[in-house]
């Protein structure tokens, strides 16, 4: 349904309906993502254990998700050209990162942390070798066209 209302937004030329659709959109996919994750967690793990499981999962495994999501949408948007995308994965990055450091390290035992560190600083190493080996395609994508006149 969200991909149809987008599709449908994309043909009427709305631009600041179709620009808060490109940031609602991914935000709603790591909502549903995140849910997702949890209930997978419950049913693998025994449900008696809902409370023990949902707070690792809450900890370690939100970081890995939305660090995997937004390399997912730096990839997309570097693929597609898509600035929106670009910045909603930077975005989704800084909030894994503050939730990571703010909440999360208090909390989790030393193969956690372990984990968690180690994954998303993969992540962004990933990232910021994409972003300097496409570095001429993003900023000949970001720079208006100029038009010449006649002389």
């Amino acid at each position: 349904m969200l991909v149809e209302m987008k599709k449908t937004l994309s043909r009427f030329d709305i631009y600041p309906a179709t620009k808060a659709f490109n940031w609602f959109l991914p935000f709603m996919a790591l909502y549903l993502l995140s849910a997702e994750l949890d209930h997978i967690a419950v049913l693998v793990r025994a449900p008696e254990a809902a409370d023990a499981t949902l707070g690792t999962v809450h900890r370690t495994g939100y970081a890995l998700l939305w660090g995997l999501f937004a390399f997912g949408l730096m990839f997309m948007g570097l693929r597609s050209k898509s600035r929106d995308l670009r910045v909603v994965a930077i975005v989704v990055f800084a909030v894994t990162l503050a939730k990571l450091f703010l909440f999360d390290l208090r909390g989790l035992g030393e193969g956690g942390k372990i984990a968690a560190f180690i994954s998303l600083g993969i992540l962004l190493l990933l990232i910021s070798f994409m972003y300097q080996r496409l570095k001429k395609i993003i900023l000949k994508d970001d720079q208006p066209v100029e038009e010449k006149l006649p002389d």
